[in-house]
């Protein structure tokens, strides 16, 4: 007679301090006395389910009834009321700081024009609340139709640019949108040249070189990053577009010259609810309406709950006389960005740990999986360590220039190039993500146990 052996799924998080079997629960489970069911249970319940194969939980109450258990008098746990969904606030704000003034006077402004339409077309639904806004001379944010934003913006009508006005001050204006409204989805929209730059005051003190943007750049990054201090369950996008430039360009050091640029990159700030965020990257990526942007990168957007493993159930049997076996292993990978779950990142960003020797022989699997295969040994236990890095895009530090009156720079290159942008970018994922540098996107170890005992 085949002896079947249980072979489990431990999911270590850092935050967990034991280890949790994943050997069949459910006779013990409902052997006590409950009507609603403990939390610990439910979790072993479906830790257990999950390692065989049951994504959905809306399954899980009948499968323990498939198993013998008793269900009668019982709360299925899993039986919840389907969510309300929340109105969705958008807020679009649009940088009309004097460096911004090029891009809005163009004759070739229609790009920035279109982006701003495509966010009134994604979010045009009438159970959307959505608000233009820009600064005026007193720094103070003043509503703006969305509509009527755009038509200001196509004729030219826009006022009051200001050449003082900071970028980390309007993002954390921003963030206090999202903080503020709990009850709704919040996602907010940033129109800018996406140069972090200090004062005028804080220019002027440098003097003579008037360098505070150069030689404080990582203080501006900084910045940024703190305003995200306390903020959970945000994800942050950064989107490139070229547009046309007709005027002013603002050096660093608040020297001006005209400048006359056919396509200068432009960027969009995306910031607020995780899961809004993330909708929206994965539409623009497979081809949005009038929001198509050149160049992307986003942090955040990350859910674990949606990634597990999965593998093959073998019995004693299925060793040969070495006491060796082949297993299949899945690991779950939706809870992933979009982005994250592409085969040439993952093999870039993603390092695979067995016992602590890594793994190369692994694949994806239609964007949904990491596969491979594991030679198992009996009565052994395997430790499998994921890690996968959300690392800064080349085309990041590429699209960056450091000082932007070298006299090295080309005007091809001067064009393609904005002023201290990697600072902006990389304080809104420090922000974002509470990291610097490397970021780790996601990180686990997972357990098999092939002790036919346990």
């Amino acid at each position: 007679m085949t002896r079947p052996f249980s072979i489990f799924v431990v999911i270590m998080c850092a935050a967990m301090l034991g280890v949790t079997s994943c050997k069949n629960p459910v006779k013990d489970v409902f052997a006590k006395d409950w009507v609603s069911m403990d939390e610990t249970d439910r979790k072993n319940l479906e830790t257990y389910f999950k390692g065989q194969g049951y994504d959905e939980t809306d399954v899980y109450w009948e499968l323990c009834a498939e198993e013998g258990a008793d269900t009668v008098g019982r709360i299925n746990p899993w039986a919840v009321a389907p969510a309300v969904s929340k109105k969705v606030k958008v807020s679009v704000y649009v940088d009309n700081s004097s460096s911004m003034e090029g891009y809005y006077n163009s004759p070739k402004s229609a790009a920035v024009i279109e982006v701003l339409s495509g966010i009134q077309q994604y979010f045009g639904s009438e159970d959307d609340d959505i608000q233009g806004y820009y600064v005026d001379k007193g720094h103070d944010y003043v509503g703006y139709a969305l509509d009527s934003l755009v038509a200001d913006l196509t004729m030219k009508k826009l006022r009051n640019y200001d050449d003082s006005y900071q970028l980390d001050k309007i993002i954390g204006r921003m963030i206090d949108d999202y903080k503020s409204n709990v009850n709704e989805s919040v996602i907010s929209f940033l129109i800018t040249d996406g140069i972090p730059s200090g004062t005028n005051e804080e220019i002027n003190s440098t003097r003579p070189e008037r360098n505070f943007s150069i030689i404080s750049a990582a203080a501006l990054q900084q910045r940024i990053a703190s305003k995200f201090v306390g903020v959970q369950g945000m994800a942050v996008s950064v989107y490139q577009f070229l547009s046309g430039f007709d005027g002013k360009y603002w050096y660093y050091n608040n020297d001006t010259d005209p400048k006359h640029i056919e396509n200068r990159p432009f960027y969009v700030v995306v910031l607020g609810d995780r899961r809004k965020v993330s909708e929206l990257a994965e539409k623009e990526a497979e081809g949005l309406n009038l929001f198509k942007a050149k160049e992307k990168v986003h942090f955040g957007g990350v859910d674990a709950s949606k990634i597990f493993m999965n593998h093959t159930e073998i019995t004693s049997d299925d060793f040969d006389d070495d006491g060796e076996a082949d297993m299949n292993i899945d690991i779950i990978v939706e809870g992933l960005p979009y982005f994250a779950r592409d085969e040439k990142f993952l093999k870039k960003n993603a390092t695979l740990k067995i016992n602590g020797k890594n793994v190369d022989n692994w694949n994806v699997q239609n964007g949904r999986m990491i596969s491979f295969k594991l030679e198992v040994e009996q009565d052994e236990r395997y430790k499998i360590d994921i890690r996968i890095l959300n690392s800064t895009p080349s085309w990041v530090e590429e699209c960056t220039c450091y000082n932007d009156k070298d006299e090295k720079l080309s005007d091809l290159e001067f064009n393609g190039k904005t002023f201290n942008f990697k600072y902006l970018v990389e304080g809104l994922k420090e922000g974002v993500t509470g990291m610097k540098g490397a970021v780790v996107l996601y990180e686990n170890t997972f357990e098999i146990n092939t002790n036919s005992e346990d």
